[in-house]
């Protein structure tokens, strides 16, 4: 008989995924044979490759919170400034856990929320796998189904310290991912734009008469407190004031 394999995430909560995990005595890091759709983890390995890193940055989900147009408002989870969206996407899945990458603002609009959930841990259940999934937040839309967010999601996201949004009835879905993809263009146009005005002003630095002092300058003015950003270190503030570009430039060629 083979080794039975386990969720690789301890929010599995299923009886029978517990009592496997138990008898195998390992760690909960592999595929659950209970939960058919697990992402498969054996041995280290994964037959899913990792995501690509997005080629844009990621918007605060701080930012998308104080557009006005939108009316997004934080009704549980923790207010962490360092969360962040690496982009936004709808579900009306019960368990999204198999089509999420990770950084999401998961939206639904409980359409898969059964009657009975709230007496139950549909909720709990739901929002672990969110979790596990690597989910940055979840956004919960209201109307045309629920007039309210459940109270049992509101307490399962503070248990599981996920940030839940509510979404009002006039902003639609596609109106907060198209938010997103506006904040993210902003971010990048910004950070070419630092990039770009940093080439403008090095090559200006080099076209000087005496180019070498400029140039260092340039880059002890664009580095750290820690000293030129050229070099990284910091030994230069021991020499003598008349020593100290000869120092930098040693370095720089070492």
């Amino acid at each position: 008989m083979s080794e039975p394999s386990f969720c690789r995430s301890a929010p599995c909560r299923s009886a029978a995924c517990r009592s496997a995990s138990t008898l195998g005595g390992r760690k909960a890091t592999a595929k659950c044979t209970f939960h058919p759709f697990e992402r498969y983890w054996m041995e280290g390995t994964s037959t899913m490759p990792d995501p690509a890193v997005p080629p844009t940055p990621p918007v605060p989900l701080a930012a998308l919170l104080a557009r006005e147009d939108l009316g997004l408002r934080q009704i549980a989870g923790p207010s962490d400034p360092s969360t962040v969206i690496h982009w936004a996407h709808t579900s009306e899945m019960a368990d999204p856990y198999p089509y999420l990458l990770g950084g999401e603002l998961l939206l639904t609009a409980g359409v898969h929320i059964p009657e009975a959930a709230g007496s139950g841990t549909y909720f709990d259940d739901y929002v672990s796998r969110v979790v596990a999934a690597g989910g940055a937040a979840l956004g919960f839309g209201l109307a045309p189904v629920h007039d309210t967010v459940p109270r049992a999601l509101v307490a399962a996201c503070d248990a599981w310290e996920l940030p839940l949004l509510e979404v009002p009835p006039r902003t639609t879905f596609s109106g907060v991912a198209r938010a997103v993809w506006q904040l993210m263009a902003q971010a990048r146009h910004a950070e070419l734009r630092r990039v770009t005005e940093a080439q403008q002003s090095l090559a200006a630095a080099a076209a000087r008469p005496d180019p070498v002092p400029s140039v260092f300058f340039f880059s002890w003015r664009s580095g750290s407190e820690g000293g030129p950003c050229c070099t990284g270190r910091t030994g230069w503030r021991s020499q003598p004031p008349g020593d100290r570009w000869a120092f930098i430039a040693r370095e720089a060629l070492t």
